[in-house]
């Protein structure tokens, strides 16, 4: 079951209950908070430590005693006093991807969040999200509507296989600091565009900074286009200062200019992902956009843009995951892949500051592959393009090998708007040089001599 806190000694440090200590490792989250919490309970058990640990309260729906239908009974007696302080939700599932997914029902979400008063964080992660389509009139007024600084909806999808069960729970929180929508499987078609809960978003959903990943392009798997079309329709306008984007289906059937229109005066942090998945489309046997098809003009007129994020897949040992494919095959879509992002980064701003760059891959890459990567002709135009920027600071190079940044550290990273700190995992800063024994450091070295002379390429390795 749910701890209950537990008395400090009388006149001294308290002792730190052996039970709690378990405890500590189940409810620590990935968040400096926390951390610190850890710490000072660590350091003496007393009062404002014991509060400050339950900050962050994480549900399980696999694990007995942690399910969020046993932590609402808790919440409701034992634990009412200790809910007041927590200010983090996290309701998750360990289960497996390919087995089904616990259920999640949006009316035990509610009925937890009064008796959790202060939490302002909200992650749900990989469960299925169960509505009953509460019209967003009986809601509106509910004691459980509050404005969030970050919902996170990660890997989950649907009962009705629709989005309106997304809808239900954007109504609960109408005004989010931050929203992540990743990876989670939902349809949307324009029938939807009838239901209660889509004209009251339209009117009431407010977001500062949106952040929509989806792999996969099924065509049952469309529900982030909702959120497209509330961003494209809001009125009054959102005022968007980050916008993050890895699409399957831009730019053809979803123009970027349609999404950057709304938020040309507002847009501070861009993040674009020209492939949203690790593996390279030439091994999903999938067709790569044509560069020319990212040039816009709306990122031009982003007049308060700062920071460009971009995703570059790099050539793989892929033979051991999926099919072996040839390295020269493997080139022609990279190189793709990169002018890609040229047109990205041609069509920037001249106010843009900072530029980084995640530079995916799986398995270990040997000299053939090195060498075809730094030979890539359009390298040359990306070095070009940067050097045209005369208020960059600075290229922040990010190397992430199989696959090893996840949601949450894409998330954590999307928020840093200088180089990142320790996002887990670690980083390790390396300088570009041919000489270098990274072969990313050679790559950079080779493919951007101009921006590294300059002193703006900086490279960071997640371990």
């Amino acid at each position: 079951m749910f701890p209950t806190r537990a008395s400090s000694k009388r006149g001294g440090v308290g002792e730190l209950p052996g039970e709690l200590t378990d405890y500590i490792f189940d409810f620590i989250h990935n968040d400096i908070d926390s951390l610190k919490t850890c710490a000072l309970v660590l350091r003496a058990w007393t009062p404002y430590s014991q509060n400050r640990l339950y900050r962050t309260f994480t549900c399980n729906a696999n694990i007995p005693g942690k399910t969020i239908e046993e932590a609402l009974v808790w919440a409701s007696s034992d634990g009412a006093r200790v809910s007041q302080h927590v200010t983090t939700l996290v309701v998750r599932s360990s289960t497996t991807a390919w087995l089904p997914l616990p259920t999640f029902r949006i009316v035990d979400l509610e009925s937890l969040m009064i008796h959790m008063p202060n939490v302002r964080r909200v992650t749900i992660r990989n469960l299925t999200i169960h509505s009953t389509n509460a019209p967003p009139s009986s809601i509106h007024a509910a004691p459980y509507i509050r404005p969030l600084d970050r919902l996170s909806i990660l890997s989950c999808k649907t009962n009705d296989c629709t989005f309106h069960p997304i809808g239900h729970l954007l109504c609960l929180f109408p005004t989010i600091d931050q929203l992540h929508f990743v990876n989670t499987i939902c349809s949307w078609d324009a029938s939807q565009e009838s239901a209660p809960w889509f004209t009251f978003l339209l009117s009431n959903l407010r977001v500062n900074e949106l952040d929509i990943h989806q792999e996969d392009g099924r065509a049952d798997n469309t529900g982030h286009i909702a959120l497209c079309h509330i961003l494209q329709r809001a009125e009054p306008p959102w005022s968007l200062r980050t916008l993050g984007l890895s699409l399957p289906r831009i730019p053809q059937t979803l123009p970027l200019s349609g999404l950057l229109n709304k938020c040309t005066e507002s847009l501070v942090d861009l993040w674009i992902d020209v492939v949203p998945t690790m593996i390279l489309p030439v091994v999903a046997n999938e067709p790569i956009s044509a560069p020319v098809q990212w040039r816009t003009q709306f990122l031009k007129d982003c007049t308060q843009l700062e920071i460009l994020r971009l995703n570059i897949l790099m050539i793989s040992d892929v033979s051991e995951y999926y099919v072996e494919v040839a390295v020269a095959l493997q080139a022609v879509a990279c190189n793709d892949i990169l002018d890609a992002n040229v047109e990205l980064v041609l069509s920037a701003p001249p106010q843009l500051r900072s530029i980084t760059i995640t530079f995916s891959h799986f398995g270990d890459l040997d000299e053939e592959t090195v060498n075809a990567i730094g030979q890539l002709p359009a390298w040359r135009r990306l070095d070009d393009a940067l050097l045209r920027l005369r208020h960059l600071e600075n290229v922040v190079c990010i190397i992430s090998q199989d696959g090893d940044l996840d949601e949450e550290t894409q998330i954590n990273l999307l928020l840093l708007h200088d180089l990142p700190e320790t996002p887990n995992p670690s980083p390790q800063l390396i300088a570009p040089s041919v000489s270098s024994d990274d072969e990313y450091a050679r790559i950079l070295a080779t493919g951007l001599p101009s921006a590294s002379s300059a002193g703006l390429v900086q490279i960071i390795r997640i371990s």
